[in-house]
């Protein structure tokens, strides 16, 4: 209850202050709750106009972790890869950040007649969506089943594409690393 009137109040202050509060508890910051305790005790004392003061220290932190949470999302809703297995989409990801609540309008939306799994493997929590339902469930271990011989053709038909693509000449791995962070290369079919 007292959570719940703190969050109308932040909403009255500003909407994007209870914006920032939302996303910085799914932020990797070691410290969240604290920054967050701090942000909001300094917006009751200053209130709308604190929202101006990016330098101010009870503000900055939690700008960067959010900006580190948006730009990890960012990067997901382009990296994620699925693969079918009989009839039900399955990805995995291994973000920092917990980003499947974020990522859940993105994909729901696009693929909103489709049966998936995103599974994280860093929170050990999957989202699951069937046309109409989703759920952001608790997931201790998921391990991906083999490709069924239609979902390996299918990959090794994207691996003689990309390989057919490329300018041997321009073959430039450095602006692909930049393009494609090798820490996302691990959960990529």
């Amino acid at each position: 209850r007292r959570a719940r009137r703190i969050l109308v109040s932040l909403e009255k202050i500003d909407p994007y202050a209870k914006e920032l509060v939302y996303k910085g508890f799914l932020t990797c910051a070691p410290n969240r709750e604290q920054i967050l305790y701090r942000f909001i005790r300094s917006l009751y004392v200053v209130g709308r106009p604190l929202l101006r003061r990016i330098s101010d220290e009870s503000v900055l932190p939690l700008l960067k972790a959010v900006r580190h949470l948006d730009g990890e999302v960012h990067l997901l809703k382009g990296f994620v890869r699925f693969s079918e297995f009989e009839g039900t989409l399955a990805g995995e990801i291994k973000p920092k950040n917990r980003v499947l609540p974020l990522l859940r309008f993105h994909f729901c939306d696009r693929m909103y007649n489709e049966r998936f799994l995103l599974y994280d493997r860093t929170n050990h929590e999957a989202l699951v969506h069937q046309p109409g339902r989703w759920a952001i469930l608790p997931m201790e271990d998921f391990q991906m089943a083999a490709p069924s011989a239609r979902e390996a053709q299918y990959r090794q038909l994207w691996k003689r594409f990309y390989d057919t693509i490329e300018i041997r000449e321009r073959r430039n791995p450095r602006l692909r690393m930049s393009n494609m962070p090798k820490r996302y290369w691990e959960t990529m079919t």
